[in-house]
């Protein structure tokens, strides 16, 4: 499952006020929670993945305040399928391709967009079952599964997110 959706945390510099954290931007969690069945019998042997990732190819539009969502059939965002804008990220891909030119597995997709930021100290937090990079203003900040509090300034900060989905 793969969700980017609601806004990266923003830590409070007033608790007392807002005890509850501001939403600004996107948090990102993948994982395989709740998966409905087991995998069927016949898995594709999974394919090595390069780490880190090399640049994606065909991947050069950027969305302001969404994503541009960029699928690849191999995990190292070669050759590119297709794209689409995203307004957040909530898919749950367990039982299937995310679009029908991709296989189930052995797929890569590359997520980025430019978000406007107030200057403030924001956690971003990334979990995923197989691969993931989390790059902002392209400076890697989080993997697969990695917690980062980074301090951004009032403005456009670009937001990339590598996934792939090896198997499973």
């Amino acid at each position: 499952r793969i969700i980017l959706n609601g806004g990266f945390d923003r830590l409070l510099k007033d608790e007392a006020k807002a005890p509850v954290p501001t939403k600004i931007g996107t948090v990102a969690e993948i994982t395989d929670a709740g998966k409905a069945s087991p995998p069927p019998p016949e898995e594709p042997k999974p394919q090595k993945i390069i780490s880190p990732l090399p640049a994606a190819t065909g991947c050069t539009a950027i969305a302001e305040n969404a994503f541009i969502a960029c699928f690849y059939n191999n995990v190292n965002l070669q050759d590119l399928e297709t794209s689409r804008t995203d307004s957040k990220i909530d898919f749950n891909w367990f039982d299937g391709a995310p679009i029908p030119q991709l296989n189930k597995d052995n797929f890569s997709v590359r997520w980025q967009g430019n978000f406007d930021f107030e200057s403030g100290e924001y956690e971003f937090v990334t979990v995923a079952d197989d691969y993931a990079q989390l790059y902002i203003d392209n400076e890697l900040v989080g993997n697969a599964a990695s917690s980062a509090k980074k301090v951004l300034s009032k403005g456009k900060h670009r937001l990339t997110l590598d996934y792939v989905e090896n198997s499973g």
